[in-house]
């Protein structure tokens, strides 16, 4: 497999991806943050792998990440569950 470096844009952070099937594994950029909470959840929520097109990709951890030269990534969560919790904080809700 081939890998590149990817230009960042100034201000940006990507978001990595990693797809949950055991015989693909493909790694990319979800979304680029900042990003408004709605669409970054609507984004993520829809979220398949481009190369297999799994539905249920991963967010990368570190070490996924650094393939994208990525410093600070959050561990690994469902893609599903990480765009839940951005539409609960975007509506307000949550744990008080």
């Amino acid at each position: 497999m081939k890998t590149f470096a990817i230009p960042v844009p100034e201000g940006r952070t990507p978001m990595v991806a990693i797809c949950s099937a055991e015989d693909c594994r493909h790694t990319w950029i979800a979304v680029w943050l900042p990003m408004e909470m709605m669409l970054a959840a609507t984004v993520l929520n829809g979220l398949r792998c481009p190369l297999c097109g799994h539905d249920a990709p991963a967010l990368a951890n570190a070490v996924d990440a650094k393939k994208f030269g990525v410093v600070d990534q959050a561990p690994i969560v469902s893609a599903s569950a990480f765009a839940r919790d951005l539409e609960i904080s975007a509506n307000g809700g949550g744990d008080d």
